[in-house]
């Protein structure tokens, strides 16, 4: 019962736009833990029981907030589906405050790839421009790896299928 109300619910939400593959594979994963219990609808102990086997906090909240937007949905067709608190499990991941590099700690770093070994490689010839292609640019390093020669334009840079598949020059 719960898997078919997770399959109707995840095409609805795909019909509207959304990818939801991690969603998909929590709420499956719900569906089967709550079916082996002998679950036919959501109810609070049972996404409790099941968002506490994750490893960190995080994962409990991300888990416990996928089932609670389903409940939600499932809540307005039958209301036997409880709808959990979202106050359950508070796993919001402090973010790591940004270090912004000095013009001193740049001009180490490629000092530093200069003298990369082993003697005679390629290391120093490579590491040092991409260095100063991301100091200078404010590129990712994955859009630096992607770079092409045709890339490279009298207009500019073009970075290609970047964060979010989006290209910008």
């Amino acid at each position: 019962m719960l898997t078919v109300a997770v399959e109707t619910y995840l095409a609805v939400r795909r019909a509207a736009g959304f990818q939801l593959t991690p969603v998909a594979t929590s709420l499956h994963s719900f569906a089967r833990f709550a079916t082996e219990r002998g679950q036919t609808s959501v109810t609070t102990p049972t996404v409790i029981a099941w968002a506490t086997t994750a490893a960190s906090e995080a994962q409990r909240h991300t888990r416990l907030m996928a089932v609670r937007r389903f409940a939600h949905c499932m809540h307005s067709e039958d209301s036997r589906h409880e709808i959990p608190p979202d106050t359950l499990c508070c796993g919001r991941r402090q973010r790591p405050r940004p270090y912004i590099f000095t013009a001193a700690d740049l001009q180490d770093i490629m000092d530093y790839a200069h003298r990369l070994g082993p003697p005679g490689s390629l290391r120093p010839q490579t590491y040092r421009p991409v260095f100063g292609l991301l100091a200078a640019t404010g590129m990712r390093p994955s859009e630096a790896r992607a770079l092409q020669r045709h890339d490279l334009t009298p207009d500019g840079l073009i970075i290609r299928a970047s964060q979010f598949k989006q290209s910008r020059l």
